[in-house]
Formats: C-alpha cells, structure tokens, sequence
C-alpha cells in the first residue's frame, strides 16, 4: 500500500520554480491539474497528478 503525498499551492511554486501567482493563475486558466481537495482556503494537489501533468508537458 502506498501513502499519496500532497502538495500546496506554495510547495508546488516552489517544486516548479515559479512564483505562487504563476501557479494560481494557471489553475485558473486551466493550465494546470484539477486539485484533489479545494475546500475553502485549502488546495492541495496529489503527487501523481504532478507527475502525470509534468510527463505530458515533456512529452509535448
């Protein structure tokens, strides 16, 4: 059994080298992975979502 690990909006800037703004407004847009839990002031994105989104942006 494997334990999923979460990301917020702050590790994911800091993951990714871009700024926490860059990372909202692409979720916004839709750039970016629905998150797995976005209740209230909480967004939280699951590492293999990361993951996934980050082999496409190679693979494109």
């Amino acid at each position: 059994m494997s334990i999923e690990r979460y990301y917020t909006t702050k590790d994911v800037a800091r993951l990714l080298c871009r700024s926490v703004p860059t990372i909202k407004r692409w979720k916004r847009e839709g750039r970016f992975p629905k998150a797995a839990v976005n209740k209230g002031r909480t967004v939280l994105w699951e590492e293999s979502q990361l993951q996934k989104w980050l082999a496409g942006k190679e693979a494109a």
